[in-house]
């Protein structure tokens, strides 16, 4: 993937933080999770590099910790899958974003990404998403 291309993703990242933030301080908005404003997930193949991209953005004196955790997992027959490696990332800031790449070999591969977000806004939440690609 290049560099130019690994920019774009971020800078796209960053302007949805900043409306994700903007709307946490406004008095209208209703939040969807007691800790974090937006949760996004993305997962591609490029020329065999894996390439996940985990992001969060927290409400501000509100988010206090997220605990993201990335596993990336191969089929190996119809419905067995085996998982390959997993990145646990830990970060005590209001909005946050990890990239984590491996190379690959053809094939079907998925990322199963479980956040927990907690902060003083209520119960930890808790989101798990999952997302395919084949090289």
């Amino acid at each position: 993937m290049s560099k130019f291309v690994r920019i774009l993703i971020c800078f796209s990242l960053i302007f949805c933080f900043i409306g994700a933030e903007a709307n946490a301080a406004s008095s209208e908005a209703t939040p969807y999770f007691n800790n974090a404003a937006l949760i996004d997930s993305s997962f591609t193949i490029i020329d065999g590099e894996a390439i996940a991209l985990v992001s969060y953005a927290g409400y501000p004196g509100i988010t206090e910790k997220a605990i993201i955790t990335t596993t990336l997992q191969k089929r190996n027959l119809l419905f067995f899958w085996s998982d390959v490696t997993e990145w646990v990332d830990i970060s005590f800031e209001e909005s946050a974003i990890f990239e984590h790449s491996y190379q690959v070999k053809s094939g079907t591969y998925r990322v199963k990404i479980r956040y927990e977000i907690s902060g003083n806004g209520g119960e930890t939440d808790v989101f798990e998403d999952e997302i395919k690609d084949s090289y």
